[in-house]
């Protein structure tokens, strides 16, 4: 679609090429591999298989041929959707056979992969979708909460990779993230149990084992998204939307029929995306992905130039215009009308979480062109206390100074440090604008970075 776009537009010089990623081209003199195919005569291990897109993998593998299913889960089928896939497997003529276990338990695991050994049909294929999602700020982890996290993905695919070594599969296909490719706010205990996922599919692919990670972007229909309307909405604003469950499933098989270790799907509006993850635009993989020809159109001008505002205000009005913004950012987290947020009101009294706050810091840096350090931004707790954050960061004051006192001599300029790699031209010369006359000092900007 992007190539016909192109011609359409009538930009291009010469012919428009397509043509297959490098993953899916067999290599010169490399004997093509056989195609997966789902056996009637071999079972498939679904962990999480009971939970949303175990479903949907588990009638996808019923589709395609599959007669015998192994489903895990923490609690069993305890809900009425487990239920009713039970139902719908077994009146299609499935054994779908649910071994209640802790992934990321050894002597679970052990337990579970005893029991499929002692099924009359081979273990072909495993699919491991297992996962628990407890997203905080990095500073706000514990131990505990990255151990939670990181158990059922990370501790539970490498168990079954080792319990597992000794059987011939066809597939071993790890349900990954964009977050281990992109990183994301508040996930870093989640984005590091993924980044191990990708890193043991190339592992076992060295092996002579098969492997397959898949990094995911939203998955809507089904799972941990669709069930978490908030988590969709914020997503959406960043600019990734939902592959559907059909998408996911036809990708799926794509993707194991070129044999690659490792594969991303995601669908994304790189507008919004590129406005909300300023601080990412180094990255190497993003630069790479705008470099091949990326179609980005930057939101221009309109009533979020908050930037623009606040530089051609007033002295006397920067302080207003500042709060302005601010409560026009909180508001549309919070989903309120911002003319209704006083400055002074601590913003957790109006329901703000840790995800709201890394969505008003995005939306800071995206609107007003200020990235705060999460840190301070941890510490301020109402919009003024936002709003003075900002003002320091331009290189001013939320309060209208005081008129100073006459003195013989003039004040030493005080020192401050300024991250200066967060500034603009425009924020350097203003600094330096302020320094004393024939820039003898110019502690205005420190050195510290």
């Amino acid at each position: 679609d992007a190539a016909f776009r192109l011609m359409a537009g009538g930009r291009h010089t010469g012919k428009v090429i397509v043509a297959f990623a490098d993953p899916f081209v067999v290599r010169t003199g490399e004997p093509p591999r056989a195609p997966f195919a789902v056996r009637p005569d071999a079972a498939y291990l679904i962990t999480g298989g009971l939970g949303g897109f175990g479903r949907v993998l588990s009638e996808w593998l019923v589709e395609n041929g599959a007669r015998h299913l192994v489903l895990t889960s923490r609690s069993g089928a305890s809900t009425p959707e487990a239920t009713a896939l039970l139902d719908r497997l077994r009146t299609a003529g499935v054994t779908a056979t649910v071994v209640r276990a802790d992934i990321g338990s050894p002597d679970d695991t052990t337990r579970l992969i005893n029991e499929v050994r002692a099924l009359p049909v081979p273990l072909k294929g495993v699919f491991h979708l297992a996962m628990v999602i407890d997203d905080a700020p990095l500073a706000a982890l514990t131990a505990d909460r990255f151990r939670s996290v990181m158990a059922p993905k990370a501790l539970g695919a490498w168990l079954l990779h080792e319990r597992t070594l000794d059987l011939d599969l066809d597939c071993f296909v790890l349900f990954s993230s964009v977050s281990s490719i992109f990183g994301n706010p508040a996930q870093g205990n989640y984005a590091a149990a993924n980044a191990f996922l990708d890193s043991l599919a190339h592992h076992r692919r060295a092996l002579g084992k098969p492997a397959l990670a898949i990094n995911w972007g939203v998955l809507g229909g089904e799972g941990y998204v669709a069930r978490n309307e908030r988590v969709a909405e914020y997503l959406a604003r960043q600019g990734t939307a939902a592959l559907t469950p059909r998408e996911v499933t036809t990708l799926m098989e794509g993707f194991l029929a070129a044999h690659t270790p490792q594969a991303a799907a995601i669908r994304v509006d790189w507008a919004k995306w590129r406005q909300s993850f300023r601080g990412m635009q180094e990255n190497p993989l993003v630069e790479r992905i705008f470099a091949a020809g990326i179609e980005v159109q930057e939101s221009g001008g309109g009533g979020n130039d908050w930037r623009g505002r606040i530089q051609a205000a007033s002295p006397e009005e920067r302080d207003d215009v500042i709060i302005q913004a601010v409560r026009d950012v909180v508001g549309s987290v919070l989903r309120v009308k911002p003319e209704s947020l006083r400055a002074d009101q601590p913003l957790t009294d109006l329901g703000l979480d840790s995800l709201m706050g890394v969505e008003i810091e995005n939306l800071i840096e995206s609107s007003i062109g200020v990235a705060l350090p999460p840190t301070s931004l941890m510490r301020a707790r109402t919009i003024g206390q936002i709003a003075s954050l900002i003002g320091e960061h331009l290189g001013g004051s939320t309060t209208t100074p005081a008129a100073p006192a006459p003195a013989a001599e003039p004040a030493p300029v005080a020192a401050t440090e300024v991250d200066i790699e967060a500034l603009s031209d425009e924020d350097i010369d203003s600094l330096l604008g302020d320094a004393p006359a024939g820039g003898s000092d110019r502690s205005g900007v420190g050195a510290s970075r």
